[in-house]
């Protein structure tokens, strides 16, 4: 199952934080789950909706998705109601929620399951 490479990086009781490696402070924010960084966004949730912030902790995309993967090769997995598709960078669809899971692009080929 392709599924097995979203997993949040925070899940805890505390509200996840990043630190800032540039200016070694920590970004707050207040989204009960968060996934690692990738190409300038992270993955954030919040009432069980998946979102995407910047590096200062801007909502750039705002949380709305079932659950959602890592920005690679400038999309990511989406998931609404029990339907995996693709957004781009600006939350726009780019492939239509057909596929029952999806992953993360490599070398321009993503793992999908219909």
């Amino acid at each position: 199952m392709v599924s097995s490479t979203r997993q949040w990086v925070y899940d805890l009781p505390a509200l996840p934080k990043y630190l800032n490696i540039d200016l070694l402070s920590m970004v707050n924010i207040q989204y009960t789950k968060g996934r690692i960084f990738s190409e300038g966004l992270a993955a954030v949730s919040i009432d069980g909706k998946g979102g995407y912030i910047d590096s200062a902790g801007d909502m750039i995309i705002e949380p709305q998705y079932d659950n959602v993967g890592i920005f690679s090769e400038g999309l990511a997995a989406v998931k609404v109601n029990e339907k995996w598709g693709y957004i781009d960078k600006s939350g726009n669809m780019f492939i239509a929620f057909q596929y029952a899971d999806a992953g993360y692009f490599s070398e321009g080929l993503a793992p999908v399951e219909y």
